[in-house]
């Protein structure tokens, strides 16, 4: 089915992931599929202990231009 195809290689940035409503975003969007995460260098991950789906890590913020590239 095309549309399955389809959601197995989307790809989902996440800002905020660490935080309540990124850490849902992603409980929800995980089957549409892979999703990425920005977090800060010294951010927790409490709210994502536990998932049943990966997150592939980046590592920035958003107001740092440079910690982006």
């Amino acid at each position: 089915h095309q549309s399955s195809a389809l959601n197995r290689l989307m790809q989902i940035l996440i800002t905020g992931i660490t935080g309540y409503f990124g850490s849902q975003l992603a409980k929800e969007f995980c089957q549409l599929g892979q999703i990425h995460g920005l977090k800060r260098k010294n951010s927790r991950l409490d709210l994502l202990t536990g998932t049943s789906f990966p997150v592939q890590w980046h590592e920035g913020d958003i107001t740092d231009l440079d910690s982006l590239l």
